[in-house]
């Protein structure tokens, strides 16, 4: 399930659905306090959609420039990495 809002670093960011035909799984609006999320229909992609984008939120919200590629496949990698721990130590 797709949270409605995520509370990063104290800013409330909206979760809405990108259209079908998005070539984007996610997108991040830090100007307008936005994420934009194309569901799918294996549940860890989509979670790890929503983690991947918030961690671009976090970066935005410590001030930091866009990293462009570096950015993207750090995001990446950690998004991925962090939700598989997640999952695979439901305890945690």
């Amino acid at each position: 399930m797709i949270p409605k809002r995520l509370r990063i670093n104290g800013r409330v960011f909206k979760i809405t659905l990108l259209p079908d035909d998005s070539d984007a799984l996610g997108l991040m609006h830090g100007d307008v306090g936005e994420i934009q999320i194309k569901p799918c229909d294996d549940s860890f992609v989509t979670k790890d959609t929503v983690l991947h984008e918030a961690m671009h939120a976090v970066r935005y919200m410590q001030g930091r420039e866009d990293g462009g590629e570096v950015e993207e496949d750090y995001v990446r990698s950690l998004a991925t990495g962090v939700l598989g721990i997640l999952r695979d130590n439901p305890t945690f």
